[in-house]
């Protein structure tokens, strides 16, 4: 009788064990503390492509509605495009890209592009026709010079950028 009870004490020893570090564990898993204060960082500027497509034309123009100052490029493609024009000189071409050659502010937006399509070519092919437009946009850094140049994110041909344009 002896042997039975001290099994059933080990028995009831271990439970409560069990039972208390199941606690302390929730006790911790569950506890949190509240952050206090706090600084916004905005890292990357936000833009959104405007596009209007109209008879046998596209006008693309990139608006920055981030909190920080951006740089910009647009690609445009497709099958029956004859040419990709700017409207003003504030555009560079190199390659396929077109580059911005201003810094876009917040609340700003680009001067446009526009792309020329041929639809009597599309429509003899008897096919429906897409123009993809790509744009990419970079926060603006400098260079920490007196002259405080734009740095050109990797893979950016892009013109020399001045603060002062």
């Amino acid at each position: 009788m002896k042997k039975i009870m001290n099994k059933r004490t080990i028995i009831f020893v271990l439970l409560a064990a069990l039972i208390f570090s199941t606690g302390v564990a929730y006790a911790y898993f569950t506890d949190y503390e509240q952050a206090k204060g706090g600084a916004a960082i905005y890292l990357n500027g936000q833009t959104i492509i405007e596009e209007e497509a109209k008879n046998d034309q596209k006008t693309v123009r990139i608006y920055n509605n981030g909190k920080t100052d951006v740089i910009a490029r647009v690609a445009i493609y497709g099958d029956f495009i004859t040419e990709t024009a700017k409207v003003e000189s504030d555009w560079d071409r190199d390659g396929e890209f077109w580059y911005y050659r201003k810094i876009l502010h917040p609340g700003e937006s680009t001067s446009d592009i526009v792309a020329n399509i041929d639809v009597t070519a599309a429509e003899a092919a008897g096919h429906d026709f897409e123009i993809i437009v790509v744009h990419e946009s970079s926060r603006v850094l400098y260079d920490g010079t007196e002259a405080n140049n734009v740095v050109k994110p990797n893979g950016w041909t892009y013109p020399d950028i001045s603060v002062g344009m």
